[in-house]
């Protein structure tokens, strides 16, 4: 049996900047300590399972072995540090402890990571015969992390271009 805090609480704000160590804490005291796990959730994904234990002995999950996550704890007491963080990192962190037969969600923060955010802009004004067929080009320029092997982003992105039917009438393409 899964059971949540009886009276649902908005889940706390954390903020950081880019390159910051955060440190989430849980205070599993007053539950039944056999189980305990650590999940990132980010809106549209499925649920990731950071870490997970049994009896006071936390560990990180292969996904985040290596990785910049590190989990420990002091009892009760049970803290998910994330050094070096990136916008990768901007999630929901959630905590569960409990036993066999009833686990219960303790905590939950948002993560919020400030960065910098860079934008360029070029456009090209050019005049075509109504019906010529046009090719439109956008690309996506991103930073690649040090341990990543592909050029490729890690984060879905979404592009939408607009044309111009008239000045109090543009079109979504």
């Amino acid at each position: 049996m899964i059971e949540t805090l009886k009276n649902p609480d908005n889940i706390p704000l954390t903020e950081a900047g880019l390159g910051q160590t955060v440190i989430l804490n849980c205070n599993a005291s007053g539950f039944e300590n056999g189980l305990f796990f650590w999940y990132k959730m980010n809106y549209g994904y499925m649920v990731q399972t950071v870490a997970t234990g049994s009896f006071g002995s936390v560990q990180l999950e292969k996904h985040f072995e290596n990785s910049t996550f590190k989990v420990n704890n002091m009892g009760n007491m049970h803290y998910l540090t994330i050094s070096n963080v990136s916008k990768e990192d901007e999630a929901t962190y959630l905590c569960q402890a409990g036993g066999a037969y009833k686990m219960v969600f303790v905590n939950g923060t948002n993560l919020a990571v400030n960065g910098k955010i860079t934008l360029f802009l070029s456009s090209c004004i050019k005049s075509v015969s109504l019906g010529t067929e046009v090719t439109l080009q956008c690309s996506l320029l991103s930073e690649k992390k040090k341990k990543e092997s592909t050029d490729q982003c890690t984060d879905e992105h979404n592009v939408f271009w607009f044309r111009a039917e008239s000045e109090s009438n543009p079109g979504f393409t």
